[in-house]
């Protein structure tokens, strides 16, 4: 398969994860919705579902989890994606000024579905956990939802790792397919990565950095990843300078994902949120890989297609 596949211009296929690979559905045949569900699920499922299966392996700070369930014959319901509702990092500030007292924005942290599951599946289950935050997650008149403004990301910068590319990049279809406003990209940033591809998040590394609490678990993050171990009496902020210049890591320019908000129903909100930001014509393809990765020879999830997938 070509390298230039990743980025090519095509948006007929569906984006899966199962157990950290790539995959992809054709369009058609679509799911059979009759055979699924949506429920609410706690966060130790969603944490294991997503760090076994999403090519990130990490969970996002969490408001709440759902998970699309399907029904067997003879069987008990089995998950098969899930979405997951997390705190953003940042905020735009023109939503924020759109807020009442006592709301806030949530973005979509996580959003994966098993590779079997088949197309038009995402947008059934996002529209349907949409609906359920909504529900479930209220200001004290048990009317008004405590999140009425979703934010969502793509990523559309290739990950390589080795000779395969572990993560084709992606533009955000199923926002796109949802009429979700694209207000442009998030702040460029430089990225640290895993031999394997996997990028270690700014917010991990400030913790070490700071010798926060949690640091330890930064520390063994690194550390399975290859770094060197820490010396006696070093600190966080010495320590990861170092295991970041002798480490197995590589420091890659990223653009910036791409933002989108998930417009709520109420039409006087829509039209507000859609004032507050100039009109942008949705990115119809993914970066191109950063001039210092890897040059795989070929990636074996895409081997059976040239379409980019949808945003998972």
């Amino acid at each position: 398969m070509p390298f230039d596949v990743p980025y090519l211009d095509l948006t007929v296929a569906c984006q899966r994860h199962t157990f950290k690979r790539t995959t992809y559905q054709t369009a058609r045949p679509p799911f059979d919705p009759s055979r699924f569900g949506v429920e609410p699920i706690e966060t130790a499922a969603a944490r294991s579902f997503v760090e076994e299966h999403h090519y990130s392996g990490t969970f996002p700070v969490e408001i709440a989890s759902y998970g699309l369930f399907e029904s067997k014959p003879n069987e008990s319901a089995a998950l098969v994606g899930v979405a997951v509702f997390s705190i953003p990092v940042n905020t735009p500030r023109e939503l924020s000024a759109l807020l009442k007292p006592g709301q806030a924005v949530s973005d979509l942290g996580r959003f994966i579905l098993n590779e079997h599951v088949l197309a038009n599946a995402e947008t059934w289950f996002l529209a349907r956990a949409l609906k359920a935050l909504r529900r479930d997650r209220t200001l004290a008149d048990g009317k008004t939802p405590r999140f009425p403004l979703i934010t969502s990301y793509s990523d559309p910068c290739p990950r390589v790792g080795g000779d395969r590319i572990i993560f084709p990049g992606h533009v955000g279809a199923i926002y796109q397919a949802s009429n979700a406003l694209y207000t442009g990209r998030s702040r460029p940033r430089v990225l640290c990565l895993t031999r394997s591809g996997i990028a270690i998040s700014d917010r991990a590394l400030s913790k070490l950095r700071a010798d926060d609490t949690d640091a330890r678990h930064v520390y063994a993050q690194l550390r399975d990843h290859g770094a060197p171990q820490l010396q006696p009496g070093e600190s966080g902020a010495h320590y990861l300078a170092r295991a970041l210049a002798d480490g197995p890591f590589r420091r890659v320019r990223h653009r910036g994902n791409h933002r989108y908000v998930l417009l709520p129903p109420a039409h006087a909100l829509r039209r507000k949120i859609v004032g507050a930001f100039p009109t942008l014509d949705y990115p119809k393809r993914t970066d191109p890989p950063p001039d210092n990765a890897p040059r795989p020879r070929v990636h074996e999830d895409l081997s059976q297609t040239t379409h980019e997938g949808v945003a998972a």
